[in-house]
């Protein structure tokens, strides 16, 4: 006698495994799509906190002060992006170097009970006298 076909057993065996490998792979797509949206989520945070830098080191040593920094926000975008996402900006003047301020621009997200939150952290000096030139007409030539 020839067989044709499928037993019942061979078909509920092959629907098991069919259904266990669909299971891992949805898995597998919800951990790695998770994990691209955490990798985003830090190249924002540090990416800001590299242009929030860029922004204080733009303005005169002088000018940088407790007021200027607590003026500084994320933007909206980020906000939405980052889950209670928050930015500290630290402006300290060491008591040993007056001519020396350090800024400490910190942006945290997430975090739940369990979990600490996720921060991006970029510390920079100001120095007084900065080497920049501060007109156009001190800048050296390039000839």
């Amino acid at each position: 006698m020839t067989r044709r076909g499928f037993t019942l057993i061979e078909l509920v065996a092959a629907t098991v495994m069919l259904g266990v490998l669909i299971t891992v792979s949805v898995r597998m797509l919800a951990a790695t799509a998770a994990a691209d949206q955490a990798a985003w989520q830090r190249q924002a945070a540090w990416q800001e906190a590299a242009n929030l830098m860029e922004r204080i080191d733009a303005v005169p040593w002088e000018q940088i002060d407790q007021a200027h920094v607590d003026q500084l926000q994320l933007p909206e975008r980020l906000r939405q992006s980052l889950p209670d996402g928050n930015l500290q900006v630290q402006l300290e003047t060491p008591p040993e170097e007056p001519e020396v301020k350090q800024i400490t621009v910190t942006i945290s997200w997430g975090g739940t009970d369990t979990t600490p939150p996720k921060k991006a952290r970029l510390s920079m000096w100001k120095y007084k006298g900065s080497l920049r030139p501060e007109s156009s007409s001190e800048r050296p030539s390039t000839n």
